[in-house]
């Protein structure tokens, strides 16, 4: 078995850099996919999963998945898989070299809706006018 260390660039912020202290999606989510989706006004079925609240549940995964696509965000991790790390990206900027397989850089201009993608997603979770917003180089050892 052997070990991944990644470097990864993207245009984003990363949520330790917010000082929230914690990720929300820790508290009352199952997963930060869950809560992300949350934020664009889609809750999960109330009660458990069965037979008979499947379908339910299938109209909210892929009502989930629709979304997400549809930001144009991802939320990704760094850092460590014994202390991994979040970061949110504008799917289109990210740019992970993997060891041994280096990756050319053909621009570092953003996006023309970046900005306003990720204004959005600030302004839905709360999290105000970021002033660090911007491209991102992070590592993951894992």
């Amino acid at each position: 078995m052997g070990v991944s260390t990644d470097a990864i660039l993207f245009y984003g912020i990363c949520f330790e850099e917010l000082g929230t202290g914690e990720y929300p999606w820790e508290i009352g989510y199952d997963g930060y996919d869950e809560w992300m989706a949350s934020l664009y006004g889609l809750e999960p079925p109330e009660g458990d999963y069965s037979e008979e609240t499947r379908p339910k549940y299938n109209r909210y995964w892929n009502e989930k998945q629709k979304i997400l696509k549809g930001t144009g965000l991802e939320i990704g991790y760094h850092c460590s898989d014994q202390y991994t790390m979040y970061y949110l990206t504008v799917k289109d900027s990210e740019i992970r070299a993997h060891r041994g397989y280096p990756e050319s850089l053909k621009t570092l201009e953003i996006g023309e809706d970046w900005d306003a993608k990720i204004r959005d997603f600030c302004e839905r979770a709360d999290f105000g006018k970021d002033e660090n917003v911007g491209w991102w180089l992070v590592s993951w050892w894992g």
